[in-house]
């Protein structure tokens, strides 16, 4: 397709070689096989590039060395605690303790591998788009744009989620009904979008501070209720209603009775023998622990948002793979902590299952503390409220800067990835966000009370396994194809190939357990149509409308061009003076940034 516009920004850098020397093989040969292959319909043929200078550039950089290490870690890690231990995560005691422990470990299995994978993938193409480019740089735009719009959704629901609880939070604290719960959302609101116009330094500063008294809430909530924790008497599910003497049973699943928190139990060793642990723990058997994965999978769910913040961070290159790692082992040694503390404190299992906030829940119960007294007000306003103005902060963030680097790529609008000049916040992007969050937060409150919320969080949870599969695939074959890319940080064949299977088998396991559930499977299939539906808009008009941004020039140049993406340049042969080089995707970046702040500074507009 042709190209229109000024000359394209992109530095010259003769260093910077393709993955693989050329190979001598005829052009017309090579045109015919790319254009009878399934995948060409994907790939930047299809759509028409525009050109573009530093003036265009200009308009959309953002604040660079905003994000220090630390800053980092709390954003990485933050991404998964702001709602990943509070919320949601409780549904899988459907199933019983032991499956829903068992399929958390599973998730922080494939979550570790997620983690590997990206790490690798985000210092080896440092640019604002996160996983949209890694597969848009291994599948083509088309792939690109389903994976960045798949993240977009995914962060919209989890922070409309939150703003729909911390409206209820609101009138729980003043008494007021739920129905008023929008009437709340102003405050939180001001908060976040104040936060965001006032900069990136300023957004992570308030996170900094919510990350704080979350993990502060987190650790009060759980070790202030261990004087009560009793495995046998709270956590327990028993087949047989007549093991365990008990005045008030509850039917709780198809499969048995759970025991109930009103009758003492004295937890003797004739007790615990008639108990079957095996049974109790894992009343449904494997069955459960597969049905438990998508709500284990969103307690870590989140962590994928890391990327989004490279052209913002501080030597985000060296210190980025390190905090995620840090941070992983942070939310794992979490998570262990709830999962396995939670569900045998009181009320029980019974009404944890359904709680917003099981942690808080179980802390009032140990210390008989009426949820709708002053000092429970007050208890669900500090132990609760912060961790849902976290995610809306963190994820209205995430959801900005990916809306922002698709639209600068010209997936949507590229008005929409204009900064504004004094703080370099994208606003059209983090507007559109803020009004998509609010919309979904509308649709869940009027329909509070059904299965809607479960719902949308499975889709939330879905279009994250959908990335997670793709991301998986995209890292296979950028690894196969492209070994001369400079990797910063690098596991290894081996790990990094045994990561990306991981990954691929629990989520596509993930999503076939989300559709099982017929009363989610509505929802999902409306999920998935929204993505359809927006994929046929781009076929339609935006793919005429694409930017040849330097992180485009990147990828056609240095990836596409090799003859395992269909063009002209062999990844296997190694010959000549220059097989030793590597393609350093960092350094080209560098200087893309460097030439536009010239630009800025010439001008006066640097701050």
């Amino acid at each position: 397709m042709a190209t229109t516009g000024a000359n394209a920004v992109a530095p010259d850098h003769s260093q910077n070689e393709p993955c693989s020397p050329p190979a001598p093989q005829a052009q017309a040969s090579e045109d015919a096989a790319e254009t009878e292959s399934f995948f060409y319909v994907f790939r930047e043929q299809a759509c028409e590039f525009k050109n573009v200078n530093t003036e265009f550039l200009a308009e959309r950089v953002l604040r660079s060395n905003a994000v220090g290490p630390w800053s980092m870690y709390g954003f990485f890690a933050g991404l998964m605690i702001c709602l990943g231990l509070s919320n949601a995560w409780n549904v899988g005691l459907d199933y019983g303790w032991g499956s829903l422990g068992a399929a958390a470990a599973i998730a922080a299995l494939m979550y570790t591998s997620l983690i590997t994978i990206i790490s690798e993938l985000m210092v080896m193409l440092p640019f604002t788009g996160g996983m949209a480019t890694f597969c848009r740089a291994a599948f083509g735009p088309y792939i690109g744009y389903i994976v960045g719009t798949c993240e977009s959704w995914e962060y919209i629901l989890y922070a409309a989620n939150a703003l729909q609880l911390s409206g209820q939070i609101f009138c729980d604290m003043t008494s007021a009904d739920d129905r008023y719960a929008p009437f709340f959302w102003p405050v939180t609101i001001a908060i976040v979008a104040g936060a965001h116009v006032a900069g990136v330094r300023v957004v992570f500063r308030v996170s900094n501070i919510l990350f704080a008294l979350n993990v502060a809430a987190l650790l009060v909530t759980i070790f202030g209720s261990l004087s009560a924790f009793d495995p046998l008497r709270w956590g327990l599910f028993i087949n047989n209603g007549t093991a365990l003497k008990q005045s008030a049973a509850v039917a709780f699943s198809p499969v048995g009775v759970a025991i109930h928190q009103e009758e003492v139990i004295k937890s003797d060793t004739s007790l615990h023998a008639a108990v079957d642990l095996t049974e109790a723990m894992f009343p449904t058997g494997l069955d459960g622990v597969l049905k438990s994965l998508p709500a284990a999978m969103w307690i870590f769910l989140g962590i994928e948002g890391a990327p989004l913040c490279a052209e913002e961070s501080m030597d985000f290159i060296e210190h980025s793979p390190n905090c995620a790692m840090h941070a992983m082992m942070t939310m794992v040694a979490c998570a262990s902590l709830v999962v396995s503390v939670n569900p045998a404190l009181p009320p029980g299992i019974i009404p944890l299952k359904s709680a917003d906030d099981p942690n808080l829940e179980s802390f009032l119960a140990t210390w008989s503390i009426d949820r709708y007294s002053p000092l429970g007000r007050f208890a669900t306003g500090s132990l609760f409220l912060p961790s849902t103005i976290w995610t809306i902060l963190l994820y209205s963030y995430a959801c900005s800067r990916q809306l922002y680097s698709l639209s600068k790529a010209g997936y949507f609008p590229s008005q929409l990835s204009i900064t504004w000049s004094r703080t370099k916040v994208p606003i059209g992007s983090l507007s559109v966000t803020i009004a998509m969050i609010i919309g979904i937060a509308i649709i869940i409150q009027l329909q509070h009370g059904s299965n809607l919320t479960e719902a949308l969080l499975n889709g939330s949870i879905l279009y994250g396994m959908v990335a997670y599969i793709i991301t998986a695939a995209a890292y296979i074959r950028l690894r196969m194809a492209c070994p001369r890319l400079k990797r910063p940080w690098n596991p290894g064949p081996l790990i990094g190939y045994t990561a990306a299977i991981i990954v691929i088998v629990v989520s596509v396991t993930t999503v076939t357990q989300m559709f099982i559930i017929e009363s989610y499977r509505q929802t999902l299939i409306i999920c998935l149509a929204k993505v359809v539906l927006g994929l046929i808009a781009f076929t339609i008009y935006q793919r005429k409308r694409m930017v040849r941004t330097p992180e485009e020039v990147f990828i056609q140049e240095h990836i596409m061009a090799t003859r395992m993406f269909g063009g002209q340049r062999s990844s296997s042969s190694l010959r000549g003076r220059r097989r030793n080089k590597e393609v350093d995707a960092g350094r080209y970046i560098d200087d893309v940034r460097k030439s536009v702040e010239d630009v800025l500074a010439s001008r006066g507009d640097l701050s």
